[in-house]
């Protein structure tokens, strides 16, 4: 009989595949040599897409700098009230932007919906192993999906050969784990998923196990 062993990279790999083949673009997390771990957002992403969408404007790199201060900051009380917050800065109501020049204020919106071809007006990159510090703690999520250098999805994976790793397990290590100690990424998420092989789900990092979507 052979023994034929799988490893959590390997599905890993083909879970990345599918992603790119369906048009992310793939870059591994230990090649994005221009950012800080402790950044949960991958700015040259953000900011490659707002010159992009708002270069008739004449902003200057402090412009853009405020602008993407003004998402970084944005908190409320609770992380249940934050990820609400930034979730509706960016997927809905954007906000508006006084120019440092004094000239017109416009709304800013950090991704853009109303594109005739949305593929080529955003910039959808999917990162494995993507290192994330805050304070003493280090993570590694499995996969972000991130629009516009923005993290907007995390999907953690378990060995499908493995029955000891359960897509329970992945539920604790997003809902429990990430919540926990790397707050300042997990605002963003507005979608989880988790995945075995054979089961996948997804809901919010404040769902309950039970009510995770098939």
């Amino acid at each position: 009989m052979i023994n034929v062993r799988f490893h959590e990279s390997e599905y890993e790999e083909v879970f990345v595949q599918e992603l790119n083949d369906a048009g992310w673009e793939y870059t591994p997390g230990c090649e994005l040599s221009d950012r800080l771990i402790t950044d949960a957002i991958y700015e040259p992403d953000l900011r490659n897409y707002l010159k992009s969408r708002y270069g008739d404007k004449n902003l200057t790199e402090l412009d853009y700098d405020q602008i993407i201060a003004n998402l970084r900051n944005t908190g409320e009380t609770t992380d249940y009230l934050t990820a609400r917050a930034v979730h509706k800065l960016v997927c809905h109501a954007g906000y508006d932007y006084h120019p440092l020049d004094g000239s017109q204020p416009f709304k800013v919106y950090y991704l853009d919906f109303d594109a005739k071809d949305v593929a080529k007006a955003n910039i959808f990159r999917c990162i494995n192993q993507f290192e994330m510090l805050e304070g003493e703690e280090n993570r590694r999520p499995d996969v972000v999906l991130m629009i516009n250098g923005i993290p907007l999805c995390v999907i953690e994976l378990k060995n499908p050969a493995d029955p000891e790793a359960t897509i329970s397990n992945a539920w604790e290590q997003i809902c429990i784990r990430y919540r926990r100690d790397i707050p300042s990424m997990m605002k963003y998420a507005s979608l989880t998923v988790i995945s075995d092989g054979s089961n996948t789900r997804m809901g919010s990092q404040f769902t309950p196990e039970e009510y995770y979507y098939a």
